[in-house]
């Protein structure tokens, strides 16, 4: 199978567990200042309002909630606190108890502070980018859009909480890997997992009814600015995105992302915002967040040990009882056979409802309607080779989903049910998916067809051991093969739409790489037009100039014309290093240990620079396995990297520098890390360091080739070149090289 196909697969996997979530965890603390509200006779609302607005997952439930009960508003820009007040108490109550809690705290030591990402900094994360983008909104939005900037930036990581949440160990992997390589964690996510937090936050929002344009912030948050100011929540989208990025700016919580951010100078300018206006919101954040982070309690470890244990347990009956009155009524309206259980499932269906969902309310349509047990609908594969999707409803109406693989014998490409309508005995066409799932008994299991246009779109499964009214079940069917049919068709349009933003993303680095690319090849005709204009007229000079010294008795006049000589060869090495970075040759690639690379170039720096030896401190260079690159190429760009080093120390000092060798664990790669103590670089210097020309150093500077140049002979060699530095402080250039 392909690397495609796989990839697709595990992104359909974790996008099927992470759907299943009905809310998110919240911290203990927050939990904790939660239930003496709840408990307070009678029932009060406004000191519960402020903790269910700074925390996102009490806010998601009870935005869900609302949605449920049509008390959002059409355009849900309807302030949360004025929700709050409008919904039931019992309600209310039951979607505030319902909200898990995490086990972040394992008395008396904290656990969750060991973790890559604590949930306590997450939260705080959400909590900063929330107040930050509330006061960007007072300065970039209108009224409607403005009361929503505090959610949507309270939201825009919930895909991110959601993963930690059901796949925590393979979570901190993941913020491991980003915090290592200096990425943004959504790279890693889609590298590894095929999906992004905020493309699965979008589906959680969907799943929940929230807002529309709560929705849009969630999932484009990490877009190319560019494409949002046409849409129509768009600049919300980019108040979220902005208050993202200063939010990890501030060093308020941690975000699981490491790269630099790059947007904030963009978004400021399509926000209509200046400089001035987002230092003096950086100013204000820090108390904003500390002013509505007091309800949460996040730093008062005994309240979330004294309340923990009382909540889960309060909850845990809660939902029982309700579970056990849902059943009751359920029993109760017998008389309803057909008319009830379709109205319900018709009134679950929404444009955001995804296959898969679509099927498991209509598997406890079919339940409630025939009385049965547990209900399998098993979703007909676009082709035979895709993984099939299936839902099922058990005996209590609990709805899930899951990928089930096929084996050859399944023969999924024929119709097993013939012409028209017919139930079948499932045994024999589905023992696969029977013997897979375990939850119905094969001799007794019956399918049904949900078929469209005379072909079967699913496959109902279920227990009977009775004759079932055909022409009932037929109808049924058709309902269900109908709305899942619809709902493929959206999950079409929307998956289409989602491929268009990647691509548009994708595209903005493609712009990127073309303007370098278009960079470089105007260097490449500048520097060969040069050659060309420049090299006859520089041999006359030089060899009239070395003519005329050799019969000139003049002292002073034999000094002017050895300048002239001089100058007319720093010309031609000038014409040369243009060449050489323009059209390099093609590498000559070979097996080469690594520390033959860094002793040639260390040898060849100390000449460069005329010392006797450099003040270099070698870690685990020896021990690192051959790697696969033109040798020449490889020690001339170290060479580069190195220099760069020896000039970021003033006066007479050329050192200390380190270097370290390291072989990363998940790749085929080997780390060499070149670090100084010189001045540094400060962001701005940081981000031009590898372009040609480009110094920081004043007049009489040097042509500015050498990192450029260092990253020109790499990327031929297929080598990635990354710098960190802090002024005052030092320069880490880390270089990775390939191993065969």
């Amino acid at each position: 199978m392909s690397e495609s196909v796989d990839k697709t697969s595990v992104a359909r996997q974790v996008e099927l567990i992470i759907r299943q979530l009905n809310t998110l965890s919240t911290l203990p603390q927050v939990a904790g200042g939660i239930l003496p509200c709840i408990l307070k006779e009678p029932f009060q609302t406004g000191e519960m309002a402020q903790i269910i607005e700074a925390d996102s997952a009490m806010t998601a439930s009870v935005l869900a909630l609302a949605a449920r009960l049509g008390v959002l508003g059409t355009d849900g820009s309807k302030p949360l606190a004025e929700v709050i007040d409008e919904l039931p108490s019992p309600a209310l109550r039951d979607a505030v108890l319902s909200v898990k809690v995490v086990q972040a705290f394992d008395c008396p030591t904290d656990a969750d502070s060991t973790r890559p990402l604590p949930r306590r900094q997450m939260a705080l994360h959400a909590l900063a980018t929330a107040c930050c983008a509330s006061l960007i909104a007072e300065l970039a939005l209108d009224e409607t859009q403005r009361k929503l900037a505090f959610t949507a930036g309270l939201l825009h990581d919930i895909g991110k909480t959601a993963l930690d949440e059901v796949m925590p160990k393979s979570f901190e992997q993941l913020v491991l890997q980003a915090a290592q390589k200096k990425q943004n964690l959504t790279t890693v996510e889609q590298d590894n997992l095929g999906l992004t937090h905020a493309l699965l936050g979008k589906r959680l929002a969907e799943k929940w009814h929230l807002p529309e344009p709560i929705v849009q912030a969630i999932w484009l948050h990490h877009a190319d600015p560019r494409i949002l100011s046409e849409m129509p929540y768009g600049k919300l989208v980019m108040v979220t995105m902005l208050a993202d990025e200063l939010a990890r700016k501030s060093g308020i919580g941690q975000s699981g992302s490491y790269e630099t951010p790059e947007q904030n100078t963009l978004l400021t300018k399509l926000l209509g915002l200046n400089a001035q206006q987002i230092s003096q919101i950086m100013v204000q954040l820090p108390e904003q967040v500390e002013q509505k982070s007091k309800p949460l309690g996040l730093s008062n470890m005994d309240r979330a040990q004294d309340y923990y244990e009382m909540i889960h347990l309060a909850a845990a009956k809660l939902a029982r009882d309700n579970s056990s009155m849902v059943q009751q009524s359920r029993r109760s309206f017998d008389a309803a056979l057909f008319a009830d259980p379709v109205q319900q499932f018709l009134n679950t269906l929404s444009t955001g409802s995804s296959p898969d969902q679509v099927a498991g309310q209509f598997a406890r349509c079919l339940q409630q309607t025939l009385h049965t047990g547990s209900v399998l609908i098993l979703l007909w594969p676009e082709q035979h080779t895709d993984p099939v999707e299936i839902a099922i409803a058990d005996a209590d109406g609990i709805t899930e989903a899951a990928l089930l693989s096929s084996p050859d014998t399944a023969n999924l490409k024929n119709n097993p049910f013939g012409e028209g309508f017919k139930i079948i005995r499932a045994a024999e066409t589905f023992g696969w998916c029977l013997e897979q799932i375990r939850r119905l008994a094969p001799a007794r299991t019956v399918a049904a067809p949900l078929l469209l246009s005379g072909k079967p779109l699913a496959a109902a499964l279920f227990e009977s051991d009775t004759d079932l009214p055909t022409e009932t079940l037929q109808m049924l069917c058709s309902i269900g093969a109908s709305a899942i049919s619809a709902s493929k068709a959206f999950r079409a349009q929307r998956e289409q739409t989602e491929r268009l933003v990647d691509l548009m993303d994708k595209l903005r680095t493609t712009d990127r790489d073309l303007t370098e690319a278009r960079s470089l090849s105007a260097v490449a005709e500048m520097a060969a037009g040069a050659a060309h204009e420049l090299n006859n007229p520089l041999a006359v000079i030089s060899g009239r100039a070395q003519l005329l010294m050799q019969s000139e008795s003049d002292p002073d006049k034999k000094q002017i014309l050895d300048q002239i000589f001089q100058r007319t060869q720093d010309i031609s090495d000038m014409i040369t290093d243009l060449m050489s970075f323009a059209r390099p040759r093609e590498p000559y690639k070979h097996l080469v240990a690594p520390a033959a690379l860094v002793s040639e170039a260390i040898e060849k720096t100390a000449r460069l620079h005329n010392l006797p030896q450099l003040a270099v401190t070698l870690k685990d260079i020896e021990q690192l396995p051959d790697v696969f690159v033109d040798k020449t190429q490889a020690i001339q760009a170290l060479c580069h990297i190195l220099s760069n080093a020896v000039e970021s120390y003033t006066g007479q000092d050329s050192g200390p520098i380190t270097i370290e060798g390291h072989v990363p664990s998940e790749n085929n790669l080997v780390e060499i890390r070149i670090s100084d103590s010189g001045c540094g670089m400060d962001e701005s210097t940081l981000r031009q360091a590898a372009k040609p020309f480009f110094s920081a150093k004043p007049a009489g500077r040097k042509r500015g080739m050498g990192l450029a140049h260092a990253q020109r002979l790499l990327s031929l060699n297929n080598v990635s070149l990354r710098l960190d530095s802090t002024p005052g402080k030092g320069t880490t250039v880390t270089v990775h090289l390939p191993r065969v």
